[in-house]
């Protein structure tokens, strides 16, 4: 393929023929269908329009629980399983985006008869197997989330403990799963303290991250989720989070999703302002301005043309009875993302080096720009009736895109130059050499502003599989300091003659190949490094562990 901007794709006949068909189907949304002054803005990378070539044929993510896609009741748990995976195919393909499964151990609880914990291990290990198969239009892993942890029944204990071993056990050949992601729901009197009932079950969950990256964590007491049932929170293992909705009364997760986003450039943005903080304001609400043209233009034409067909069959979306698609859609989300926003800043200072003391210094600015841009799309909320949300972008591909494209535009400074993408949403930027502590506090101002969802991460050297302890503390002091959502970076190799596990330079130090699988994070999921973008691959070089509590 001529540039892989997407870890999750099998470099098969399937995704060469796939890569020519998005080509040809994104300059006939670009140049036929889209408006021409917002097409500019995608064209000259001012915004990127995610998931351009399903532009007016479907949404992009749903949350539903398991008992949403199974419709039966009178099967046992392992044929609902099989009936799950067949669901979840079916459903991967119609949308462009992640599936996020709320609830998985309460609902998948209620098909537990008499079997056995190896009999329901076994069931779910076989269910990883499949989803780990390229079962999204032939070349792709289903970005299929599970979340878990609330459920405090036997039966639903049971799911969360057996789900934690089987994902830690591997797959059939002895390798980690890369799918699907696991989401440990993080709740004051259910889990998060000594005396809750599945405090157990978070200190498992931490032990399982410590082997395999692998849960994340979600906040329910976060700002942003105080106030909302936890059972009817649940995220995409992306960051996506969809909750608060004018559509409904009820505020969930579940069976709605995010329908469209853009991705701002806010480095572009600053080259453009010349050094001029209230001009590169102005310059932000210039592009958020089209954003919304774009989105709401977006949504029409999708609720036109679209095909909704299986979605209403099964009715997984809230008012899918409806017959007019914009009645279903309007309950989904409409977010606008943003990257870069160090080097922005560094720009607009006109420096070329940024550190530590850079980032504290300017850690208000940082938080005014990005509450700025939240001021605005709440208003864009109020005057349009519609769910815009602030998404702290992923920005896989994007990061190397803006990069690629603002170089041989722009002179760009030494220090862009050197680092060759840029930085995802509010992140740190990973070569900068800071303590556990720092690196959250400085993240976890940005999250209650992100309504769309964020995550921090925090990056350590080795996997502390001998220390899960040190998982816990990370994730209840994250969570203290009002983080939504958290996830443990560090270096998963496995050998694939011998299957050693480790931190492995170059070769294995058991059997001494240099055959590795070299697993790392990227936008919220694993992969293996070989299928990184260029603008990714280029971070992951460049990224340092933090001082740890190890």
């Amino acid at each position: 393929m001529s540039q892989r901007n997407l870890a999750n794709l099998n470099n098969n006949v399937m995704s060469k023929l796939l890569e020519k068909g998005i080509i040809f189907e994104k300059e006939r949304i670009l140049n036929d269908v889209i408006p021409n002054e917002l097409s500019y803005y995608h064209n000259k990378r001012l915004f990127w329009i995610h998931d351009l070539e399903f532009y007016d044929s479907t949404y992009n993510c749903i949350g539903v629980e398991p008992n949403n896609l199974i419709k039966k009741e009178n099967v046992n748990f392992n044929d609902a399983l099989k009936i799950l995976f067949i669901k979840i195919v079916e459903l991967t393909n119609v949308q462009s985006g992640g599936i996020g499964l709320i609830n998985f151990d309460d609902k998948m609880s209620k098909f537990i008869t008499n079997e056995t914990n190896e009999e329901i291990k076994y069931s779910i290990k076989w269910f990883f197997n499949d989803l780990n198969m390229h079962i999204r239009k032939g070349c792709e892993k289903a970005y299929v989330t599970l979340n878990f942890g609330l459920s405090t029944s036997i039966n639903g204990r049971r799911i969360s403990c057996l789900l934690l071993e089987a994902f830690e056990e591997g797959d059939i050949y002895g390798n980690p799963f890369i799918f699907p992601n696991l989401v440990f729901k993080i709740k004051k009197g259910v889990n998060s303290s000594e005396n809750d009932k599945n405090y157990d079950l978070f200190l498992k969950s931490c032990s399982t991250t410590a082997k395999c990256m692998i849960p994340t964590y979600l906040n329910c007491d976060s700002k942003l989720n105080i106030n909302i049932d936890p059972k009817e929170l649940g995220i995409m293992g992306c960051r996506t989070r969809v909750a608060n909705n004018l559509y409904n009364n009820k505020k969930t997760s579940i069976n709605r999703g995010n329908i469209a986003c853009v991705t701002i450039n806010l480095v572009q943005l600053a080259i453009k302002s010349e050094h001029n903080y209230n001009l590169f304001l102005s310059n932000i609400k210039e592009t958020l301005d089209k954003g919304r043209k774009l989105l709401k233009h977006r949504l029409y034409r999708l609720s036109k043309y679209g095909d909704f067909s299986y979605i209403k069959n099964n009715n997984l979306y809230l008012n899918s009875t409806s017959k007019k698609n914009i009645d279903m859609l309007k309950n989904g989300t409409l977010a606008f993302g943003f990257i870069g926003l160090w080097e922005s800043i560094g720009i607009l200072e006109n420096i070329d080096s940024i550190d530590l003391k850079f980032l504290k210094n300017n850690h208000n600015i940082g938080y005014n720009i990005i509450k700025y841009m939240r001021e605005i799309i709440d208003s864009y909320i109020k005057k349009d009736n519609l769910n815009y949300s602030l998404l702290a972008s992923a920005s896989e591909g994007v990061s190397g895109v803006f990069f690629d494209n603002d170089s041989c535009n722009y002179n760009l400074n030494k220090y862009l130059i050197n680092q060759g993408y840029y930085t995802n949403s509010f992140h740190i930027p990973v070569n900068i050499k800071l303590n556990i502590y720092d690196k959250i506090k400085l993240e976890s101002k940005f999250h209650s502003l992100c309504n769309g969802g964020s995550i921090t991460y925090i990056e350590l050297r080795e996997s502390p599989k001998q220390n899960y302890l040190a998982i816990k503390d990370i994730v209840q002091f994250a969570c203290e300091q009002d983080c939504n959502y958290i996830g443990i970076n560090y270096p998963l190799d496995i050998c694939n003659i011998c299957k050693y596990k480790g931190n492995i330079e170059v070769n294995c130090p058991i059997c001494n190949s240099d055959n590795i699988l070299r697993l790392r994070r990227v936008s919220g999921y694993l992969s293996d490094t070989d299928k990184f973008s260029k603008g990714k691959s280029q971070e992951l070089k460049n990224r340092v562990s933090h001082d740890t509590m190890i």
